[in-house]
């Protein structure tokens, strides 16, 4: 699941990135916001539109896997080329994963803090 959100990010594609979420899904963004599903959508792709040459790297990933929940945690380097140049976006993320009625894991909580 951290290889798909990784590529959904590269690929600006939030809206998948959503869709693999469940409904009460919470993303808290590096400027405090507590968004849920659909807010998160309209909150990052814009930014994403406006990216280009994207590229997300994961490091010292730590994952717990139980029956229906699992967290991972890693930093991850986020780097893009704006309007202002190019830039290196350096985080720690804590995401959970919840395994649904169909046996689905799916999104169901991300955070990301800069490094």
């Amino acid at each position: 699941m951290v290889t798909e959100l990784s590529r959904d990010f590269e690929n600006a594609d939030i809206r998948s990135f959503v869709n693999e979420a469940t409904d009460d899904m919470r993303f808290f963004s590096l400027n405090g916001k507590y968004l849920n599903k659909e807010q998160t959508y309209q909150f990052l792709q814009p930014m994403f539109d406006k990216w280009q040459n994207r590229h997300l790297s994961v490091d010292s990933l730590e994952i717990f896997v139980d029956r229906r929940i699992a967290w991972a945690r890693y930093k991850s380097v986020f780097s893009f080329v704006s309007r202002f140049g190019a830039t290196d976006m350096k985080n720690l993320n804590t995401v959970i994963f919840r395994k649904n009625s169909r046996g689905e894991w799916k999104l169901h909580h991300f955070h990301m803090s800069s490094e």
